[in-house]
């Protein structure tokens, strides 16, 4: 069990490390730009 505990589960959900990084970085893109704007 401990082997499986240590790694990922890419197996039951392949979509979720792809996924999760590109909304991490659209959301830190788009409060960055409403920043900028509100800045400028």
């Amino acid at each position: 069990m401990t082997e499986i505990d240590v790694q990922p589960p890419v197996y039951f959900m392949p979509a979720t490390p792809i996924v999760l990084p590109w909304v991490y970085d659209l959301a830190l893109l788009i409060t960055l730009l409403s920043i900028a704007g509100i800045e400028q």
